[in-house]
């Protein structure tokens, strides 16, 4: 195939409004800056061919099925095999029922980022479906599964769980490893588009580690073989995946492909540390 010409980025209507800094936004500025073309549309009807590079960005856990079957038809598209980012779909770390582990364990929403992405679709649908919404918003968490990636609740082991939870699909349990250090707790994050990567190790009081809770964070120098290993098995060109050493092995727990940054983070310049991935775009556009 001809290499491709132009990069076209799928969005849903509600994404990329000021709070939401997305590092393909940075992405794209540095490719035009190289002469690449980039548009962004909320609409993808038919298949492009091989002169496009089409790079789905939709903030949600699946792709819809509609999206998903123009895309399979598509010449070039990021992420071709990451339809489904559930942690059904990609937890090694799940388990089922109370007597089957018996460690520390993590309750979490089976759609990514605790359903948030969904809930601001439905937003801006409005209609019945939101009226539902609002509705389990005003049931116990164990019920509605509206539970906050910040907020996800840990146990010392699956038989104090809330029967509730095991019962409810949306929910899911988790073997809870942490990496620690002294007091605090670690999170790792590898971040790639193609050959173009990097990692770094955040550090919080926290042990979910969300950002307004580090304290420090650093540029890490290697990628461990066992979560690349992961990438592959997955089918991902473009994301962020946060996992941990616990022992001397990788635990991967979340991954993501549309992921933000922040402008004031503490491993130094994030948008010079996200412009480290523009150059994995070339083999992508058939530029080898």
């Amino acid at each position: 195939m001809v290499p491709a010409a132009r990069i076209l980025v799928v969005r849903a209507r509600h994404e990329f409004s000021e709070e939401n800094r997305y590092v393909v936004h940075v992405l794209a500025d540095e490719w035009r800056r190289r002469g690449i073309a980039v548009d962004f549309t909320d609409r993808l009807a038919e298949p492009m061919g091989p002169d496009v590079l089409v790079f789905p960005h939709l903030d949600v856990t699946l792709t819809p099925p509609r999206l998903a079957a123009v895309l399979s038809r598509c010449a070039r598209v990021v992420n071709r095999a990451v339809v489904d980012i559930s942690k059904r779909r990609i937890s090694r770390q799940l388990v089922a029922s109370p007597g089957d582990y018996h460690g520390q364990v993590i309750v979490k929403t089976n759609l990514n980022f605790g359903g948030r992405p969904e809930f601001r679709l439905m937003e801006a649908g409005g209609g019945e479906p939101l009226e539902k919404l609002k509705a389990m918003l005003r049931l116990d968490w164990t019920v509605s599964a509206m539970v906050t990636p910040e907020k996800y609740p840990i146990y010392p082991n699956p038989r104090a769980v809330p029967p509730a939870v095991w019962k409810n699909p949306r929910l899911v349990v988790e073997k809870f490893l942490p990496e620690r250090e002294g007091d605090l707790y670690c999170l790792r994050q590898y971040v790639f588009l193609g050959s173009s990567e990097f990692n770094t190790r955040a550090l919080s009081p926290d042990p979910r580690v969300k950002s307004g809770e580090v304290v420090s964070r650093e540029v890490l120098d290697s990628t461990p073989a066992a979560v690349r290993a992961f990438r592959e098995e997955l089918g991902f060109d473009y994301g962020k995946f946060d996992y941990v050493m616990h022992g001397d092995q990788p635990v991967v727990f979340d991954v993501n492909r549309t992921f933000s940054y922040n402008p004031d983070s503490k491993a130094g310049s994030a948008s010079a540390l996200m412009l480290k991935l523009a150059d994995g775009i070339d083999p992508l556009l058939g530029r080898e």
